[in-house]
């Protein structure tokens, strides 16, 4: 049952970074009206046309699982065991985390999971997260929860 939580969660997580992402590339905020006879799917550059290569930016990490980009092109993301890490703008892994989320519980797929930046992150700095958790000892729980993201510090954890 524990399964479908997660799946749950990560759809809804998905469709969070989808809508933000759109809003990113559109400028505005994201809407479908029923004048519009198809979705607009922005082109991408194919790998042929890119040159462009893929380049390692950190090691030694503890099962990375999610990323999100902030406005000045840093990258938070997610370690199962809890942990919250950013990567500068300069390509430099910080040595200290963010943010350690002492509730995950990485459990086979579970842990510190999803990581999505609010649609007014640069006005409000609140970034969320999907993680399994143990309420009892032995059960298995999901939740999303909101921080706060100023001076490369997470706080302020809101269920």
């Amino acid at each position: 049952m524990w399964k479908l939580f997660v799946l749950i969660g990560f759809v809804v997580l998905l469709i969070i970074v989808t809508v933000y992402i759109r809003q990113q590339i559109s400028g505005s905020p994201s809407s479908i009206s029923s004048s519009e006879s198809s979705l607009q799917i922005p082109q991408i550059s194919s790998a042929e046309n890119d040159n462009s290569k893929p380049e390692v930016v950190a090691r030694n990490l503890d099962t990375p699982w999610a990323i999100a980009f902030l406005p000045d092109r840093s990258m938070l993301f997610t370690e199962r065991l809890g942990r919250v890490r950013l990567i500068d703008n300069l390509d430099i892994l910080q040595s200290t985390p963010v943010a350690i989320i002492e509730n995950a519980k990485e459990i086979g797929e579970g842990g510190l999971l999803g990581i999505a930046l609010h649609p007014d992150f640069s006005s409000n700095n609140y970034v969320y997260f999907y993680y399994t958790y143990s309420n009892k000892g032995e059960d298995t729980l999901n939740r999303v929860v909101r921080m706060t993201y100023e001076d490369k510090r997470l706080s302020n954890e809101e269920i």
